[in-house]
Parts: C-alpha cells; structure tokens; sequence
C-alpha cells in the first residue's frame, strides 16, 4: 500500500484515479486507517473526487465567514497604503504601479474572511465566494485589513485573489502573512495556486 507521505506529492487527479481504482476492487476510505488519520488531507480528498468524478465525498464543507468594518480609501497609492500597515517584511513590488482598481473615492467597507477549510485551487474559491453572494477583495481592502487588524495575519494566511499584480507575463496575487513571528506582505504566483485548508480568503459584497 502506497504510504500518505508519498501520496501526497501526487497530483490531486493522480490520487482520485488510485481511489477510485480501489473502490473499484472492493476497498473504501474507510479501510485506510492512515487515510482516515491525517483528517485534512483526507476532506480535501474526498472533496476533490466528489469534484472530479461525480461520486459523492464522504466531507461536506460549509465555508465560514468573518466580518470587520473597514473605511477604505481607493485614491491612496497603493505605497502609502503599504507604509500604514507597516510590514515588517515582503511588500517588494507593491506599487500603484502593478496594481489597478476600478474603485474610486473612500468607501465604508464590510469585508469577509472566509474560510473553506480545505485545500483548494483559486477558481474554486472564487466559485465558492460567488455562491455567497462576495468577490475576491481588492488591493486597497487587503491592505486597509491589514493596517486596521494588525494581529489578524497571525493567526491565519490571508490571501486577496481580487488584488493581482501583473509582473511581464506573470500574475500573482497578493496576501497578508506571518513569518518568523513578523507581519509579512506577500505575492503569491497565478491562478494554478493551491492554497492549503488554513489559509483564509478576503472578499466583499458584490
């Protein structure tokens, strides 16, 4: 038998085929004791088969959602917003520059911090996002998140997939972060990310 260790460094659609091939010869999730031992690796597996393959997934997800009010203001450069939350690290390539909004003025803004608690791809979070009536939160309200609430990225990666930074013929999005005990701005390659069960997502009403 294949060992977690090494399954996890198949490509999702490798491991919905070994599963589904076990199934098929008589051998269920709920014979792998050591399947069933690392619990998020596990939801995010079923999830991805019920996903891929149209079998239903023994985990059901239920996104939660945070609040906090934010005043943010779309004219400020995208550099003095960055110097208000004062980051202890990252921030290189934060400019107004490489980021657009189409926003303008100063808005009161009630931004949500959604959590999906699974591994999942960018697109799929957006999906998720739309059923709940949000987009992906902008530069300017990740940015005004992390000046008001400081202590909040923390606790929890934060990632904004409304705030891309086009580099040449690159795209990247931007997330609040802690490293080595320091509040840290970070770029985040494309849309073939897949963001690990404890990162959270920021996002707005439509």
């Amino acid at each position: 038998m294949t060992s977690n260790c090494s399954l996890s460094k198949l490509k999702l659609n490798e491991i919905v085929e070994i599963f589904i091939s076990l199934e098929e010869n008589g051998v269920t999730l709920e014979h792998l004791d050591w399947f069933r031992s690392d619990k998020t690796f596990a939801k995010s597996v079923c999830a991805f088969i019920a996903n891929s393959s149209g079998k239903s997934a023994s985990a059901v997800y239920y996104p939660v959602s945070s609040e906090f009010e934010l005043k943010v203001n779309y004219d400020c450069s995208i550099e003095d917003a960055c110097k208000d939350g004062n980051y202890e690290g990252g921030a290189i390539d934060f400019s107004s520059r490489n980021f657009s909004t189409t926003q303008k003025g100063i808005a009161n803004v009630v931004l949500h911090i959604v959590h999906l608690d699974r591994y999942i791809f960018s697109k799929h979070v957006i999906e998720e996002m739309d059923k709940m009536g949000l987009r992906p939160a902008e530069i300017h309200e990740l940015l005004a998140l992390g000046a008001v609430y400081p202590d909040l990225q923390q606790e929890f990666p934060i990632i904004a997939l409304g705030a891309v930074c086009q580099c040449e013929d690159k795209r990247f999005f931007a997330f609040l972060c802690q490293f080595d005990h320091k509040r840290h701005l970070c770029l985040s390659f494309d849309d073939s990310e897949m963001w690990t069960a404890g990162c959270r997502f920021a996002a707005v009403l439509k």
